[in-house]
């Protein structure tokens, strides 16, 4: 008997079919990878076979064991687990604290036993950090105990969450979008990490869009497009599948949605005129910015010009992130000066009103409002007319189609994608001179990659200036006038994309291998 049985599950989120009858099955100790486009409904089959949300109809049985009707809690009792494509840890938690959440199930005690700190209580706590340590052994984090959760970089947090996960110790782990956001050096680790964990009895299935990843770890690959399943087989299989290459590679699609080159681009009318007398519209100089005792930027300058797409690069915890929050006015240096348009602006609330809007790694869109009122929201500084608002969001509809369709659904219900469109969409309805976009591609599948770079390149002709923070340096470097290479809060080099590419040590460290 497989240990997952997925059987017809279906959910419709009102008029819209998310997943239709969906069947595949997941064997004992066996690594099946579930790969499609953004949208085709694969964390929201993640998402039913969890318990997060409950299915129209269909059935996913553990082991025999129908899921239906169970809590998420009830389904991790019998030996599943999962980790989330966003990011969900305790951020006033330390590192081991969050790892020791995942133990709780494992407890044989209660609340008013943990609450009174009875021996038992004291010698279980002890029992679960204990466990908490050798599971961030494991990943290779136990130096980072504890430290805060937001003290580690974007990427070393999804690797918390596959530590948490395994505190419970599951038969069935449930991994999504694991390598969204790592380097290449942590990916190939994560890739060991998996196999290990399948050495050790866990079953995994993976939704990932890193295909050299998914094939190397795979027995079998489903893959998904429009809620449906399009194909199964193994990773030779997949890979030569005509509709695979056509739905999810989109080879042909993606050769037709790249970047033109700048002179070719085309602006569309944009409801604004932009100031581009300034020599740089963003010059920063010796900035330096401490966490506590930690020096994360030291000494760093840098100068953005009008109209220009400029990419940060570099491995995670480099700097990247913390030097777009401090443009932001979300943190405050410890000396140099950020200079928009010639002026200093040390709150978030001034550097807004100034034109500078960032669109943060993580999205945060509010899931709970739709589409339309998350583009409201960022046209909040306004001065014009309702007209005026309206006449922006047509523009954006028409850079983002696919929110037109989804202008009255809820952004929590919106794939990946959609929401990493909807996030730089609301940020330009605040009409920026200056948009900021924080690991845009993390979790995207390559055609979207493609499609998001080809707006930035509409946004550049339309004279809106870009800052690029870009784990996917191939990406930056197509669409950038000019790039940086950042490691450990310090510019190691500065150039065009070509100029970069001749530096090879540069190149392998950070680069990868560009065409």
């Amino acid at each position: 008997m497989s240990l997952l049985q997925v059987e017809h599950l279906t959910k419709a989120f009102g008029g819209i079919l998310a997943v239709n009858a969906v069947s595949f099955a997941v064997e004992m100790n066996e690594i099946v990878a579930l790969i499609g486009p953004n949208g085709a409904g694969k964390t929201t089959l993640f998402n039913l076979i969890s318990g997060v949300h409950a299915p129209t109809r269909g059935d996913a049985r553990l082991d025999g064991q129908s899921l239906n009707g169970l809590a998420p809690y009830q389904r991790a009792a019998l030996g599943l687990a999962r980790t989330f494509q966003n990011l969900r840890l305790f951020e006033n938690m330390t590192v081991v604290e969050n790892v020791m959440v995942g133990y709780h199930q494992r407890a044989p005690y209660g609340m008013f036993a943990a609450a009174l700190r009875l021996p038992q209580a004291r010698r279980l706590e002890q029992a679960a950090r204990a466990d908490a340590l050798e599971r961030l052994d494991l990943i290779g984090l136990r130096a980072h105990a504890e430290q805060p959760i937001t003290a580690l970089p974007f990427g070393k947090q999804r690797l918390v969450q596959i530590a948490r996960a395994l505190a419970g110790e599951p038969r069935l782990l449930l991994l999504d979008e694991p390598a969204a956001g790592l380097t290449r050096g942590e990916t190939d680790a994560l890739d060991e990490l998996i196999q290990e964990l399948n050495r050790r009895g866990i079953t995994i299935l993976l939704v990932e869009h890193d295909m050299r990843l998914v094939m190397n770890l795979a027995q079998r690959v489903v893959v998904l497009n429009f809620g449906e399943k399009l194909a199964e087989g193994n990773p030779r299989e997949i890979q030569n599948h005509p509709q695979v290459i056509a739905a999810y590679l989109g080879e042909s699609a993606a050769r037709a949605a790249s970047p033109a080159p700048r002179a070719a681009q085309t602006a569309q009318s944009v409801p604004r005129t932009l100031n581009n007398d300034a020599a740089s519209l963003l010059t920063i100089e010796n900035l330096t910015v401490c966490y506590g005792s930690l020096r994360a930027l030291d000494g760093i300058s840098l100068h953005v010009n009008p109209s220009e797409i400029v990419a940060i690069v570099g491995a995670n915890g480099a700097g990247k992130t913390t030097l777009v929050n401090t443009v932001a006015g979300l943190l405050s240096p410890r000396g140099g000066a950020v200079r928009f348009n010639g002026k200093e602006y040390k709150t978030t609330e001034s550097s807004i009103a100034a034109g500078i809007v960032l669109v943060p790694e993580r999205r945060q869109i509010f899931s709970t409002l739709t589409v339309r009122e998350n583009l409201l929201l960022g046209a909040f500084q306004h001065r014009g007319t309702r007209a005026k608002i309206e006449s922006d969001m047509d523009w954006i509809f028409s850079l983002f189609p696919i929110l037109k369709q989804r202008v009255n659904q809820r952004g929590g219900t919106l794939s990946g994608g959609e929401q990493q469109m909807l996030a730089i969409a609301r940020g330009m309805m605040s009409r920026p001179r200056l948009l900021m976009l924080d690991e845009p591609s993390v979790g995207l599948a390559p055609l979207l990659v493609q499609e998001i770079l080809r707006i930035l390149c509409e946004l550049r002709a339309c004279e809106v200036t870009v800052l690029l923070i870009e784990q996917n340096a191939q990406a930056a470097l197509t669409i950038a006038d000019r790039a940086y290479v950042f490691e450990t809060g310090r510019v190691v080099l500065e150039g065009t994309p070509a100029q970069l590419a001749q530096d090879k040590n540069i190149q392998r460290a950070y680069l990868g291998a560009l065409q």
